[in-house]
């Protein structure tokens, strides 16, 4: 059984930064290896062999710190192995996540809702449930998801609530709503997609469960699932038996009701030959009607809801390896970047000239697991692996090899995940382990 739950952390003792530029040491430092760095922020530039900013990790049992400054770490740690996350996509409610737990069936998972407490100066946890299945992704809805929020008060995150989730989930993500048009609303994908509503008191209820097979009581597990920025009545999930699925839903519907709300199917094809792994809604033209996937027989391919009959292959892997995740540069929006199974590189693609990577980021030493482009900038990326690193890279000068990333941060374990803050564009949130961590960038 799953559930989710919101934790409330505690400032660690800050570690001080040194800078090339800023160093109040004389001379400037020997350069450190970012792997060697655990709980720092390092840069990478050529120009600036720097950590960035003075870092404070958040420590259990320590008293919050009183610095004028907010720290640049901020930690939550469960009771669980944390998976799946996701930021909060209304202004409203800052520094709110939810994170999902993944264990073994008969332990239960869990996922977490967490927000940053500017007053506090620190994550707090706002809730949380139980998952049946460990979450691979979380949209909102996993074994155990748990709200957490930054309480500034206390400088910590802290759980807000929780619910349980039968199986794991292995996405979470909140309704794109900065506007605050739409109920507060969470997406979970495991077994079936998932819609949550968050109640003003932190209760979560569960609204609806999307299949698109009514006749079976068994359907296909889902790989992940994303929800159209531009038109949010839109989710589109992937599935093992190899196809997509674009649901229509009536939010509007669950305004002040418990329970669920309208859906229809509003498509759903074979996008693969083999297993789909990943869909992400492409900004392109209008927004609302082209997707990429990727898939188990190493493709990346691109579809438009109004001609379905064929899609564009933008990629393949040259060793025809699993394809495992696919994300839209938010600002170039003809780019789009993808890994393969075990892979330790990142390729980024133009679809304009589909097929010939514009760039391979191969800096980590572990394969990858997570992407993340960032908000507000076309030429940032960030990227996760099992070496225990998250690593911003530059692509402005995609015109000649991309060799070293700008910013690495060691954490404590393999990174699961990594998020970039969609309200909140100086900060990012990464998995390992137990914890979760936001940091300043």
């Amino acid at each position: 059984m799953s559930s989710v739950a919101v934790v409330n952390g505690q400032p660690r003792d800050p570690t001080s930064a040194t800078s090339k530029e800023n160093s109040q040491t004389p001379g400037p430092p020997p350069p450190v290896p970012p792997q060697s760095q655990t709980g720092t922020i390092v840069s990478q530039a050529q120009s600036s062999q720097s950590q960035i900013g003075n870092t404070v990790t958040p420590q259990p049992n320590s008293a919050p710190q009183r610095d004028s400054r907010r720290s640049e770490i901020y930690r939550y740690t469960g009771p669980k192995p944390l998976f799946a996350a996701a930021w909060a996509n209304k202004n409203d409610r800052r520094f709110r996540l939810a994170v999902g737990s993944i264990v073994e069936r008969e332990q239960g998972n869990n996922v977490t809702l967490i927000e940053l407490d500017e007053t506090l100066g620190s994550l707090v946890e706002r809730g949380s449930f139980s998952h049946e299945f460990p979450a691979n992704q979380i949209g909102f809805i996993p074994d155990l998801v748990t709200l957490i929020e930054l309480d500034e008060t206390l400088g910590s995150l802290v759980e807000r609530g929780s619910f349980s989730h039968e199986f794991p989930a292995n996405q979470i993500g909140f309704i794109p709503d900065l506007e605050n048009k739409y109920p507060d609303l969470l997406a979970t994908s495991a077994d079936a997609l998932h819609l949550w509503r968050i109640h003003p008191n932190n209760l979560v209820t569960e609204v609806a469960v999307l299949s698109s097979n009514k006749s079976s009581q068994f359907t296909a597990p889902l790989t992940n699932f994303d929800w159209n920025e531009v038109d949010p009545r839109l989710i589109g999930t992937s599935s093992i038996d190899t196809t997509c699925t674009i649901y229509d839903i009536e939010a509007q519907q669950a305004i002040g009701l418990a329970h669920p709300f309208s859906f229809s199917v509003k498509t759903q094809l074979i996008a693969h030959d083999k297993p789909v792994h990943d869909i992400a809604f492409s900004r392109i033209f209008n927004g609302k009607d082209n997707f990429a996937t990727v898939g188990a027989d190493g493709s990346a391919r691109m579809f438009d809801l109004r001609h379905l009959e064929h899609s564009t292959i933008v990629y393949e892997d040259p060793q025809k390896l699993p394809l495992m995740r696919v994300a839209w540069n938010k600002q170039e929006h003809y780019h789009l970047a993808t890994f393969a199974q075990d892979s330790t590189e990142v390729i980024i693609i133009d679809i304009r000239m589909p097929c010939s990577p514009l760039a391979r980021l191969k800096n980590h030493n572990g394969a990858v697991n997570g992407l993340a482009w960032a908000p507000h900038s076309a030429h940032h990326i960030c990227t996760a692996s099992d070496d225990a690193q998250a690593l911003i890279w530059d692509l402005q000068n995609m015109g000649r090899p991309v060799e070293d990333p700008i910013l690495a941060y060691s954490a404590g374990g393999e990174v699961n995940q990594v998020h970039w803050g969609p309200a909140h564009h100086n900060w990012i949130c990464i998995c390992f382990n137990k914890s979760l961590e936001i940091l300043r960038v």
